[in-house]
């Protein structure tokens, strides 16, 4: 996977070396970045990445204690959302399957408890792109991947749908 751009904040004391081991000139520009083709975004991750393992677990972590041997479907679910959307996953057929239920068996669970699994799925997106938005200095491109979202814009409705304001704003009122 090459990347399409870099940016830096600064230039790199060798920016030949690091131009020919990336694959493409490092611009420098006001802040640190690098961009994929939308081919390489929907690839999935081969390897864990401890960076971006470190910004989910404390909120995954915490989330997880609150369930215990006593939770109802729905939190399973919203607990298994956690752990799936980061790495692109997070439907119905990949939920129920992490929690051992056929896909019409897992939905049957949820209407006895009053609620769908869309529902779930847009709360869990909801609360972790506030956690996002107000702890990570990500972009909301870079967040709208991470919950899922085929397109940038797809996210903006969503979270303009639920909270009335854009991300952005969310993020400037935190």
């Amino acid at each position: 996977m090459v990347p399409t751009r870099v940016t830096s904040v600064a230039s790199p004391d060798s920016i030949a070396a690091f131009n020919e081991y990336i694959g493409v000139p490092i611009s420098v520009t006001n802040e640190y970045s690098v961009t994929f083709s939308i081919l390489d975004a929907h690839r999935p991750f081969v390897t864990a990445n401890e960076f971006t393992w470190e910004l989910f677990r404390p909120e995954l972590q915490r989330q997880l204690k609150e369930l215990d041997a006593t939770a109802n479907t729905s939190m399973r679910v919203s607990a298994t959302l956690l752990e799936l959307l980061p790495i692109g996953s997070g439907n119905v057929k990949e939920v129920s399957r992490a929690l051992l239920l056929s896909p019409r068996t897992l939905q049957r669970r949820l209407e006895s408890e009053g609620v769908t699994f869309q529902e779930l799925l847009n709360q869990t997106r909801e609360s972790l792109a506030r956690h996002y938005l107000h702890r990570t200095a990500m972009t909301t491109t870079d967040i709208a991947f991470l919950l899922g979202y085929d397109e940038p814009s797809s996210f903006y409705r969503a979270f303009h749908a639920w909270t009335g304001i854009t991300p952005e704003h969310a993020r400037l009122a935190n």
